[in-house]
Protein backbone atom coordinates (compact mmCIF):
# COMPACT_ATOMS: atom_id res chain seq x y z
CA UNK A 1 0.00 0.00 0.00
CA UNK A 2 1.31 3.49 -1.03
CA UNK A 3 0.47 6.47 0.85
CA UNK A 4 1.36 9.80 -0.57
CA UNK A 5 1.61 12.89 1.41
CA UNK A 6 1.21 16.69 0.19
CA UNK A 7 1.90 19.44 1.70
CA UNK A 8 0.23 22.17 -0.56
CA UNK A 9 2.50 25.34 -1.00
CA UNK A 10 5.53 24.02 0.64
CA UNK A 11 7.89 26.68 0.68
CA UNK A 12 5.42 28.81 2.20
CA UNK A 13 4.37 26.27 4.97
CA UNK A 14 7.99 25.36 5.64
CA UNK A 15 8.91 29.29 6.61
CA UNK A 16 6.15 29.74 8.53
CA UNK A 17 7.16 26.52 10.07
CA UNK A 18 10.25 27.97 11.53
CA UNK A 19 9.10 31.72 11.64
CA UNK A 20 6.20 31.30 14.26
CA UNK A 21 4.89 34.97 13.85
CA UNK A 22 4.16 33.96 10.10
CA UNK A 23 1.87 31.20 10.48
CA UNK A 24 -1.44 33.60 10.81
CA UNK A 25 -0.01 36.37 8.47
CA UNK A 26 -1.25 36.68 4.79
CA UNK A 27 2.95 36.71 3.08
CA UNK A 28 3.98 35.29 -0.21
CA UNK A 29 7.06 34.01 -0.77
CA UNK A 30 9.04 34.76 -4.03
CA UNK A 31 12.61 33.99 -5.38
CA UNK A 32 13.65 37.00 -7.30
CA UNK A 33 13.90 40.20 -6.52
CA UNK A 34 11.07 41.40 -5.11
CA UNK A 35 11.29 44.93 -6.55
CA UNK A 36 11.54 43.42 -10.09
CA UNK A 37 7.98 43.94 -11.89
CA UNK A 38 8.99 40.60 -13.85
CA UNK A 39 8.78 38.92 -10.54
CA UNK A 40 5.94 36.62 -9.65
CA UNK A 41 4.82 34.77 -6.43
CA UNK A 42 6.25 31.05 -6.11
CA UNK A 43 4.43 30.26 -2.93
CA UNK A 44 1.48 31.77 -0.47
CA UNK A 45 0.29 31.17 2.66
CA UNK A 46 -3.18 29.85 3.02
CA UNK A 47 -4.27 33.43 4.99
CA UNK A 48 -2.56 34.63 1.80
CA UNK A 49 -4.84 32.31 -0.71
CA UNK A 50 -8.36 32.67 1.63
CA UNK A 51 -7.46 36.57 0.24
CA UNK A 52 -7.68 35.54 -3.30
CA UNK A 53 -3.85 35.23 -4.02
CA UNK A 54 -2.73 32.61 -6.64
CA UNK A 55 0.49 31.18 -6.80
CA UNK A 56 2.45 33.06 -10.31
CA UNK A 57 0.62 35.99 -9.53
CA UNK A 58 2.94 39.10 -10.58
CA UNK A 59 4.45 40.93 -7.49
CA UNK A 60 3.26 44.43 -8.53
CA UNK A 61 -0.49 42.76 -8.67
CA UNK A 62 -0.13 41.50 -5.20
CA UNK A 63 1.23 45.58 -4.07
CA UNK A 64 -1.49 47.02 -6.19
CA UNK A 65 -4.62 44.47 -5.23
CA UNK A 66 -3.24 43.77 -1.64
CA UNK A 67 -1.39 45.94 -0.01
CA UNK A 68 -1.44 44.08 3.72
CA UNK A 69 0.22 40.78 2.35
CA UNK A 70 3.79 40.53 2.99
CA UNK A 71 6.80 39.40 1.25
CA UNK A 72 9.36 36.78 1.93
CA UNK A 73 12.51 36.46 -0.26
CA UNK A 74 12.82 32.74 -0.71
CA UNK A 75 15.26 30.73 1.15
CA UNK A 76 16.12 27.00 0.81
CA UNK A 77 17.09 26.32 4.28
CA UNK A 78 13.40 26.35 5.85
CA UNK A 79 12.73 23.80 3.26
CA UNK A 80 15.82 21.82 3.68
CA UNK A 81 15.42 22.01 7.50
CA UNK A 82 11.59 20.42 7.11
CA UNK A 83 12.45 17.63 4.49
CA UNK A 84 14.88 16.50 7.13
CA UNK A 85 12.60 16.70 9.83
CA UNK A 86 10.15 15.04 7.71
CA UNK A 87 12.64 12.12 6.72
CA UNK A 88 13.37 11.15 10.44
CA UNK A 89 9.16 11.23 10.76
CA UNK A 90 8.84 9.33 7.82
CA UNK A 91 11.25 6.43 9.18
CA UNK A 92 9.69 5.83 12.19
CA UNK A 93 6.79 4.17 10.18
CA UNK A 94 8.84 2.61 7.20
CA UNK A 95 11.87 2.45 5.64
CA UNK A 96 10.80 2.55 2.22
CA UNK A 97 9.87 6.08 1.57
CA UNK A 98 11.52 8.90 0.29
CA UNK A 99 11.03 12.99 0.44
CA UNK A 100 10.99 15.22 -3.03
CA UNK A 101 12.24 18.44 -2.92
CA UNK A 102 8.95 19.90 -3.05
CA UNK A 103 8.17 18.16 0.07
CA UNK A 104 5.53 15.44 -1.40
CA UNK A 105 6.55 12.51 0.59
CA UNK A 106 5.92 8.75 -0.66
CA UNK A 107 5.93 6.15 1.78
CA UNK A 108 5.50 2.45 0.57
CA UNK A 109 3.86 -0.03 3.45
CA UNK A 110 3.79 -3.09 1.95
CA UNK A 111 4.43 -5.64 4.70
CA UNK A 112 3.25 -3.87 6.88
CA UNK A 113 -0.06 -2.84 5.72
CA UNK A 114 -2.09 -5.72 7.80
CA UNK A 115 -0.69 -4.55 11.46
CA UNK A 116 -2.41 -0.78 11.14
CA UNK A 117 -6.09 0.56 9.57
CA UNK A 118 -4.55 3.03 7.27
CA UNK A 119 -6.98 6.14 8.91
CA UNK A 120 -5.14 5.36 12.12
CA UNK A 121 -1.61 6.25 10.12
CA UNK A 122 -2.93 9.09 8.34
CA UNK A 123 -4.15 10.42 11.80
CA UNK A 124 -0.52 9.52 13.58
CA UNK A 125 1.27 10.47 10.94
CA UNK A 126 -0.66 13.87 10.19
CA UNK A 127 -0.75 14.92 13.87
CA UNK A 128 3.26 13.89 13.98
CA UNK A 129 3.68 16.36 11.13
CA UNK A 130 1.94 19.49 12.49
CA UNK A 131 2.96 19.08 16.17
CA UNK A 132 6.48 18.11 15.08
CA UNK A 133 7.24 20.62 12.21
CA UNK A 134 4.52 22.55 12.72
CA UNK A 135 3.42 22.60 9.10
CA UNK A 136 -0.26 22.78 9.19
CA UNK A 137 -2.12 21.90 6.38
CA UNK A 138 -1.38 18.24 5.16
CA UNK A 139 -3.21 16.01 2.35
CA UNK A 140 -3.09 12.09 1.82
CA UNK A 141 -3.70 10.04 -0.97
CA UNK A 142 -4.03 6.25 -0.53
CA UNK A 143 -3.87 3.79 -2.93
CA UNK A 144 -1.76 0.00 -3.92
CA UNK A 145 -1.18 2.01 -7.48
CA UNK A 146 1.57 4.71 -6.52
CA UNK A 147 0.63 7.06 -9.38
CA UNK A 148 -3.18 6.50 -7.96
CA UNK A 149 -1.56 7.40 -4.53
CA UNK A 150 -0.03 10.58 -5.52
CA UNK A 151 -3.05 11.52 -8.02
CA UNK A 152 -5.85 11.43 -4.90
CA UNK A 153 -2.85 13.55 -2.58
CA UNK A 154 -3.42 16.09 -5.02
CA UNK A 155 -6.67 15.82 -4.75
CA UNK A 156 -7.15 16.25 -1.48
CA UNK A 157 -5.23 19.28 -0.98
CA UNK A 158 -5.07 21.26 1.15
CA UNK A 159 -5.91 19.02 3.75
CA UNK A 160 -7.76 16.21 3.26
CA UNK A 161 -7.74 12.46 2.82
CA UNK A 162 -8.45 10.19 -0.18
CA UNK A 163 -8.48 7.10 0.26
CA UNK A 164 -9.04 3.71 -2.78
CA UNK A 165 -9.74 0.75 -1.25
CA UNK A 166 -7.83 -2.36 -2.59
CA UNK A 167 -9.49 -3.68 -5.96
CA UNK A 168 -11.18 0.20 -6.91
CA UNK A 169 -8.01 0.94 -8.01
CA UNK A 170 -9.09 0.65 -11.87
CA UNK A 171 -12.68 2.63 -11.48
CA UNK A 172 -11.26 5.43 -9.49
CA UNK A 173 -8.22 6.03 -11.92
CA UNK A 174 -10.51 5.61 -14.76
CA UNK A 175 -13.12 8.11 -12.95
CA UNK A 176 -10.76 11.52 -12.80
CA UNK A 177 -10.42 14.37 -14.56
CA UNK A 178 -7.52 14.03 -17.28
CA UNK A 179 -6.05 17.57 -16.06
CA UNK A 180 -4.91 15.41 -12.84
CA UNK A 181 -2.46 13.75 -14.44
CA UNK A 182 1.15 15.23 -14.26
CA UNK A 183 3.67 15.60 -16.99
CA UNK A 184 1.10 16.96 -19.78
CA UNK A 185 2.74 20.42 -21.57
CA UNK A 186 -0.17 23.10 -21.59
CA UNK A 187 -0.21 22.86 -25.76
CA UNK A 188 -0.99 19.04 -25.51
CA UNK A 189 -3.74 19.59 -22.86
CA UNK A 190 -5.43 22.23 -24.87
CA UNK A 191 -5.70 19.75 -28.01
CA UNK A 192 -7.02 17.35 -25.25
CA UNK A 193 -9.94 19.53 -24.35
CA UNK A 194 -10.20 20.07 -28.31
CA UNK A 195 -11.15 16.65 -28.81
CA UNK A 196 -13.49 16.81 -26.02
CA UNK A 197 -11.82 14.06 -23.55
CA UNK A 198 -12.39 14.86 -20.39
CA UNK A 199 -11.98 11.70 -18.30
CA UNK A 200 -8.82 9.07 -18.17
CA UNK A 201 -11.26 6.43 -18.95
CA UNK A 202 -11.54 7.99 -22.54
CA UNK A 203 -7.79 8.59 -22.88
CA UNK A 204 -7.16 5.12 -22.26
CA UNK A 205 -9.88 4.13 -24.35
CA UNK A 206 -8.35 6.06 -27.47
CA UNK A 207 -5.30 3.35 -27.44
CA UNK A 208 -1.81 4.10 -27.20
CA UNK A 209 -1.11 4.33 -30.78
CA UNK A 210 -4.18 6.64 -31.85
CA UNK A 211 -2.76 8.60 -29.13
CA UNK A 212 0.87 8.79 -30.52
CA UNK A 213 -0.17 9.49 -33.88
CA UNK A 214 -2.38 12.66 -32.75
CA UNK A 215 0.04 13.66 -30.04
CA UNK A 216 3.30 12.23 -30.78
CA UNK A 217 5.56 11.15 -27.23
CA UNK A 218 3.59 12.73 -25.22
CA UNK A 219 0.57 10.88 -26.45
CA UNK A 220 2.61 7.70 -25.42
CA UNK A 221 3.38 9.52 -21.82
CA UNK A 222 -0.71 10.25 -21.66
CA UNK A 223 -1.45 6.57 -22.22
CA UNK A 224 1.06 4.77 -20.57
CA UNK A 225 -0.15 7.76 -16.98
CA UNK A 226 -4.04 6.56 -18.29
CA UNK A 227 -3.42 2.79 -17.22
CA UNK A 228 -1.63 3.82 -13.73
CA UNK A 229 2.10 3.48 -14.90
CA UNK A 230 4.13 5.86 -12.55
CA UNK A 231 6.44 7.89 -14.99
CA UNK A 232 8.85 9.38 -12.25
CA UNK A 233 11.65 7.35 -10.61
CA UNK A 234 11.40 5.93 -7.55
CA UNK A 235 15.15 7.01 -6.93
CA UNK A 236 14.06 10.90 -7.38
CA UNK A 237 14.90 12.77 -3.68
CA UNK A 238 15.88 9.52 -2.42
CA UNK A 239 18.46 9.65 0.18
CA UNK A 240 21.22 6.90 -0.02
CA UNK A 241 20.86 3.88 2.15
CA UNK A 242 23.02 1.19 3.81
CA UNK A 243 21.01 -1.89 3.85
CA UNK A 244 22.07 -5.07 5.24
CA UNK A 245 20.05 -8.54 5.66
CA UNK A 246 20.34 -12.18 6.32
CA UNK A 247 17.82 -14.30 4.30
CA UNK A 248 17.64 -17.76 5.31
CA UNK A 249 17.81 -20.65 3.11
CA UNK A 250 15.09 -22.61 5.38
CA UNK A 251 12.68 -20.09 7.90
CA UNK A 252 14.04 -21.01 11.69
CA UNK A 253 12.61 -19.78 14.89
CA UNK A 254 15.70 -20.52 17.61
CA UNK A 255 15.63 -17.87 19.47
CA UNK A 256 19.31 -17.57 20.76
CA UNK A 257 20.38 -18.48 17.43
CA UNK A 258 18.59 -15.68 15.88
CA UNK A 259 19.90 -13.54 18.13
CA UNK A 260 23.28 -14.37 16.44
CA UNK A 261 22.10 -13.47 13.11
CA UNK A 262 20.75 -9.97 14.49
CA UNK A 263 24.77 -9.93 15.67
CA UNK A 264 25.77 -11.21 12.37
CA UNK A 265 23.97 -7.84 10.20
CA UNK A 266 25.44 -5.35 12.79
CA UNK A 267 28.83 -6.48 12.06
CA UNK A 268 28.09 -6.41 8.27
CA UNK A 269 25.89 -3.02 8.99
CA UNK A 270 29.52 -1.60 10.54
CA UNK A 271 31.36 -2.87 7.70
CA UNK A 272 28.89 -0.97 5.19
CA UNK A 273 29.64 1.98 7.03
CA UNK A 274 32.94 2.50 7.16
CA UNK A 275 33.45 1.06 3.90
CA UNK A 276 31.55 4.53 2.80
CA UNK A 277 33.19 6.69 5.06
CA UNK A 278 29.59 7.24 7.01
CA UNK A 279 27.82 6.72 10.62
CA UNK A 280 24.33 6.69 11.60
CA UNK A 281 22.29 7.93 14.53
CA UNK A 282 19.56 5.46 13.53
CA UNK A 283 18.88 2.03 12.84
CA UNK A 284 15.79 0.34 11.12
CA UNK A 285 15.42 -3.20 12.12
CA UNK A 286 12.87 -4.99 10.07
CA UNK A 287 11.74 -8.92 10.68
CA UNK A 288 10.08 -10.60 7.71
CA UNK A 289 8.44 -13.92 9.45
CA UNK A 290 7.50 -16.96 7.53
CA UNK A 291 4.00 -16.07 6.78
CA UNK A 292 5.89 -12.91 4.24
CA UNK A 293 4.49 -10.80 7.17
CA UNK A 294 6.86 -7.83 8.52
CA UNK A 295 7.76 -5.94 11.48
CA UNK A 296 10.31 -2.91 11.93
CA UNK A 297 11.46 -0.46 14.32
CA UNK A 298 13.49 2.56 14.07
CA UNK A 299 15.67 3.13 16.96
CA UNK A 300 18.01 6.41 17.68
CA UNK A 301 21.63 6.06 18.86
CA UNK A 302 22.89 8.34 21.13
CA UNK A 303 25.88 9.85 19.09
CA UNK A 304 26.75 9.23 15.31
CA UNK A 305 28.68 5.96 15.20
CA UNK A 306 29.64 3.32 13.17
CA UNK A 307 31.47 0.87 15.38
CA UNK A 308 30.24 -2.86 15.80
CA UNK A 309 30.28 -2.93 19.72
CA UNK A 310 27.76 -0.12 20.04
CA UNK A 311 25.50 -1.01 17.22
CA UNK A 312 25.46 -4.65 18.00
CA UNK A 313 23.23 -4.25 21.75
CA UNK A 314 21.20 -2.01 20.08
CA UNK A 315 20.20 -4.19 17.21
CA UNK A 316 20.13 -7.54 19.28
CA UNK A 317 17.59 -5.35 21.90
CA UNK A 318 15.55 -4.10 19.00
CA UNK A 319 15.35 -7.69 17.32
CA UNK A 320 14.12 -9.03 20.87
CA UNK A 321 11.31 -5.88 21.07
CA UNK A 322 10.64 -6.82 17.71
CA UNK A 323 10.07 -10.93 17.55
CA UNK A 324 6.81 -11.51 20.00
CA UNK A 325 5.22 -13.53 17.44
CA UNK A 326 6.97 -16.45 17.93
CA UNK A 327 7.33 -17.91 14.60
CA UNK A 328 9.51 -19.00 11.83
CA UNK A 329 11.64 -15.87 10.90
CA UNK A 330 12.43 -15.62 6.84
CA UNK A 331 15.10 -12.56 6.98
CA UNK A 332 16.38 -9.71 9.29
CA UNK A 333 17.45 -7.03 8.05
CA UNK A 334 18.90 -3.68 9.23
CA UNK A 335 18.65 -0.31 7.27
CA UNK A 336 20.05 2.97 7.77
CA UNK A 337 18.05 5.40 5.77
CA UNK A 338 19.80 8.71 6.12
CA UNK A 339 23.77 8.22 6.57
CA UNK A 340 25.90 10.89 7.79
CA UNK A 341 29.47 11.37 6.37
CA UNK A 342 32.39 10.71 8.75
CA UNK A 343 33.98 13.78 9.09
CA UNK A 344 36.45 12.13 11.61
CA UNK A 345 35.63 13.94 14.86
CA UNK A 346 37.37 12.24 17.69
CA UNK A 347 35.98 11.83 21.06
CA UNK A 348 38.21 14.03 23.18
CA UNK A 349 37.68 12.15 26.58
CA UNK A 350 38.35 9.01 24.29
CA UNK A 351 40.79 6.40 26.75
CA UNK A 352 43.91 5.13 25.14
CA UNK A 353 42.10 1.36 25.21
CA UNK A 354 38.78 2.79 23.13
CA UNK A 355 41.61 4.75 20.91
CA UNK A 356 42.95 1.36 20.21
CA UNK A 357 40.16 -0.77 19.69
CA UNK A 358 38.83 2.12 17.49
CA UNK A 359 41.74 1.98 15.11
CA UNK A 360 41.89 -1.85 15.01
CA UNK A 361 38.22 -2.12 14.15
CA UNK A 362 39.43 0.05 11.37
CA UNK A 363 41.90 -2.05 10.10
CA UNK A 364 39.81 -5.69 10.41
CA UNK A 365 37.76 -3.38 7.98
CA UNK A 366 40.68 -2.42 5.55
CA UNK A 367 40.78 -5.88 5.53
CA UNK A 368 37.43 -7.08 4.84
CA UNK A 369 37.38 -4.76 1.90
CA UNK A 370 40.24 -6.18 0.39
CA UNK A 371 39.86 -10.00 1.13
CA UNK A 372 36.15 -9.64 2.12
CA UNK A 373 34.05 -9.48 4.90
CA UNK A 374 34.13 -13.48 5.67
CA UNK A 375 37.91 -13.15 6.15
CA UNK A 376 37.71 -11.35 9.74
CA UNK A 377 34.66 -12.79 11.75
CA UNK A 378 33.46 -11.98 15.06
CA UNK A 379 32.90 -14.63 17.61
CA UNK A 380 30.01 -13.78 19.00
CA UNK A 381 27.88 -15.72 15.66
CA UNK A 382 30.96 -17.50 14.73
CA UNK A 383 29.07 -20.66 15.42
CA UNK A 384 25.90 -20.00 13.36
CA UNK A 385 28.25 -19.82 10.55
CA UNK A 386 29.81 -22.98 11.21
CA UNK A 387 25.83 -24.76 12.08
CA UNK A 388 25.58 -24.31 8.54
CA UNK A 389 27.90 -26.31 7.16
CA UNK A 390 26.33 -29.46 8.68
CA UNK A 391 22.97 -28.26 9.42
CA UNK A 392 21.33 -26.70 6.54
CA UNK A 393 18.77 -24.70 8.31
CA UNK A 394 21.16 -22.46 9.33
CA UNK A 395 22.42 -21.68 6.30
CA UNK A 396 21.63 -17.87 5.15
CA UNK A 397 22.65 -15.58 2.52
CA UNK A 398 23.65 -12.52 2.99
CA UNK A 399 23.35 -9.41 1.18
CA UNK A 400 23.78 -5.61 1.37
CA UNK A 401 23.13 -2.48 -0.92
Amino acid sequence: MHFCVVMDQFAAQAFAAYNPRFLNTPFVVVKQNPESHKTSVSACSFVAVDMGVKPDTPVRVIRRDFPEVKMVQYDNRWEATAREDLTHIMEEYTPEFYVQDSGVCLMDFSGTWASKNPKCIVEELGDEIRYKIRITDVAFGISLNKLLAKLLATLACPSGVEICNPGEEEDTLEALDVEVLPGISDGVRERIKKYGIQTVKQVRNLGRQSLACRLGKEGEVLYSLSRGVDLVPQVEGKRREVRVESVLNRDINDFSRLKQYAKLISDKLSHQLKSRGMKTKRVTVVLKYSDDRTTRKTVKLGSPTNEFPVLMPVVVETFEQLYQRRIAIKSIRAVVRSPLVDDGQLNLFESNTASKFRQRTYAISHIREKMGFDSVLNASYLNILSDGKTDEDMEAHHTTT
